[in-house]
């Protein structure tokens, strides 16, 4: 892989058309825009449409190198609670992010219907 070949990489791996997908796919899923959980405009916050603590944030982190990465909290569907992690690029946070509410639905239905 040339130096060229492997910036173009990069830059699609970053590209933030990943991070206004996720935004959709969140809508779609029953997320809401939570803006009260940010305190600047370098991220975006949902909760979950019916609940009061269960929130997706994502903060962009920028560093001393002029690199970027992000910050992501999920919560805990199982205890009170949010795992947070450190991802690199946009396009990790949507699979992250994506795979996690597929598990969230999977935890909750199930859940519901043990009640």
């Amino acid at each position: 892989m040339t130096t060229q070949e492997q910036e173009i990489d990069i830059d699609h791996k970053n590209n933030p058309n990943h991070l206004n997908d996720l935004h959709n796919v969140l809508l779609e899923e029953n997320w809401l825009i939570d803006d009260k959980d940010m305190t600047s405009q370098n991220g975006m916050a949902f909760r979950k449409n019916g609940t009061d603590y269960d929130r997706i944030v994502i903060q962009n982190m920028n560093h001393q190198s002029n690199r970027k990465s992000y910050m992501v909290a999920i919560p805990l569907p199982s205890t009170p609670g949010a795992y947070r992690t450190r991802i690199d690029t946009t396009i990790d946070v949507f699979n992250y992010v994506t795979a996690f509410i597929e598990y969230y639905a999977e935890i909750t239905i199930q859940q519901k219907y043990r009640m």
